[in-house]
């Protein structure tokens, strides 16, 4: 498998609670240059607390 990732490739991130049925992430990584790594968290508190 190729890598796409250059030092022009954007990082951008899926945070919430369902997010395993997103497409998002698959969508923006084959069209674009960015990767979008999706993190499935139990509370928005870890990042607002």
């Amino acid at each position: 498998m190729e890598s796409r990732i250059s030092g022009h490739t954007k990082l951008y991130c899926l945070i919430g609670s369902p997010v395993g049925h997103s497409g998002s992430p698959a969508i923006y990584n084959y069209l674009q240059d960015r990767v979008l790594p999706v993190f499935s968290v139990a509370t928005s508190t870890v990042f607002y607390d």
